[in-house]
């Protein structure tokens, strides 16, 4: 009984912010595809314009914002990496492999009866 009101509560608040967290959403998500490209753009672009227009201090304030605003896409950019990478796949980040020569009168007996015989798979290093 409780539920319907939780419900209809809970389709309320979807209708309310969808139209307003979909869209913004899609802006961000373009955004952070395009980051690099619209950052060399304001980088080029916009430092001549403001620099002419607005004078030094302005291009060095519009040369701050565009750090901050590369820090947090940087950051962001990491974090979704680190939680699709990461977490989804199970994996705790990098694996390193470390290979190693050694000289096969050094293996084990039973490695070197194994390889002669060829039961163990070896691969080589590329």
């Amino acid at each position: 009984m409780f539920l319907i009101p939780i419900f209809g509560f809970l389709v309320d608040v979807f209708l309310v912010t969808a139209p307003v967290l979909v869209p913004l959403a899609l802006v961000t998500m373009t955004v952070a595809a395009f980051w690099e490209d619209i950052r060399e753009w304001a980088v080029d672009l916009a430092h001549g314009w403001v620099r002419r227009t607005l004078g030094k201090g302005a291009e060095r304030l519009l040369t701050d914002a565009i750090v901050v605003l590369d820090r947090v896409m940087v950051a962001g950019r990491k974090t979704v990496r680190r939680a699709v990478y990461g977490k989804v796949s199970g994996t705790k980040g990098r694996q390193h492999i470390v290979t190693e020569e050694v000289p096969f009168e050094d293996l084990p007996e039973s490695v070197q009866a194994e390889l002669r015989n060829g039961s163990i798979e070896h691969t080589y290093g590329v």
